[in-house]
């Protein structure tokens, strides 16, 4: 009940905002990201790039994750209702089996009037784990599993899953790796 007071109090304030008031939101959600970023006031990490945006927009210090796989987070806050209300504690189950028309996040930006795109990983994805009716368009660069996205793993032959290197040091552009392309594309996008 308190979700759906919750649900209810964001439409509200979504659908108050005039379109000539309406601001721009960037969500970026981080894989595996420890909470250790200059605008978080760690001083051993260099991230200007961040820093400078956080700066500049909403910095939420409070947001914690709910499970030690990704799956069960992404759903969360995604959706606003916890892994235990979604019955989602694991890779493999998709939060809509249970809550089929349930809104997300993008989708209430959606239905009020703005463009929700999807470019990388928001939800957990393994093929068919992504959702669709969360987003304007077709979401993009979103499946891929991690161990893949290495250099290595571009390399003929490729390596196995086993054999994929867990880090690399190896002179190349970002755009060589997946996460380049999907910042590459953001960009453009922008």
């Amino acid at each position: 009940m308190r979700s759906l007071l919750n649900l209810a109090l964001i439409l509200c304030l979504i659908h108050q905002i005039s379109a000539k008031e309406r601001p721009n939101v960037l969500f970026i959600i981080a894989d595996d990201l420890r909470a250790e970023l200059g605008c978080l006031g760690d001083r051993h990490i260099i991230s200007p790039h961040l820093d400078r945006l956080a700066s500049r927009g909403r910095l939420f210090t409070r947001a914690y994750c709910q499970q030690t796989v990704c799956n069960p987070s992404r759903a969360s806050f995604m959706t606003g209702l916890r892994p235990d209300t979604l019955g989602v504690w694991d890779l493999r189950t998709h939060f809509r089996e249970k809550f089929p028309i349930h809104p997300t996040l993008p989708q209430l930006f959606k239905h009020n009037g703005y463009e929700s795109i999807c470019i990388g990983k928001s939800y957990h994805n393994t093929a068919g784990m992504g959702d669709a009716q969360s987003w304007s368009r077709p979401a993009e660069f979103h499946e891929g599993p991690h161990w893949a996205d290495t250099i290595a793993n571009k390399l003929t032959p490729k390596p196995s899953r086993k054999n994929a290197p867990v880090t690399e040091r190896i002179a190349h552009s970002d755009d060589a790796y997946w996460d380049g392309e999907i910042t590459d594309r953001a960009i453009q996008v922008l």
